[in-house]
């Protein structure tokens, strides 16, 4: 298996503080059919977050609303927004 490697600017860290990613990496998954059980349980979390969330909501959330800020103002590291 090739080695990955993964790394992050330290200059996000020293410019924002709070910034949180994760990185989830998955071996000799097989991707297949679900069961039926599983799919129940999906589209009933899918339907509560619907209940619960909505566009304004999410768009005034502290980590939403500052990452959609620096995309408007154009304010760049490297290579993304951040």
């Amino acid at each position: 298996m090739n080695k990955l490697n993964y790394s992050i600017a330290a200059e996000v860290f020293n410019r924002f503080s709070d910034y949180v990613r994760g990185v989830v990496l998955a071996y000799d998954v097989k991707n297949g059919e679900s069961p039926a059980e599983l799919i129940e349980m999906l589209r009933a979390a899918e339907a509560s977050a619907r209940e619960r969330l909505n566009l304004e909501k999410l768009a005034e959330h502290p980590r939403v609303a500052s990452r959609r800020e620096r995309e408007t103002t154009g304010k760049r590291i490297g290579y993304g927004y951040f």
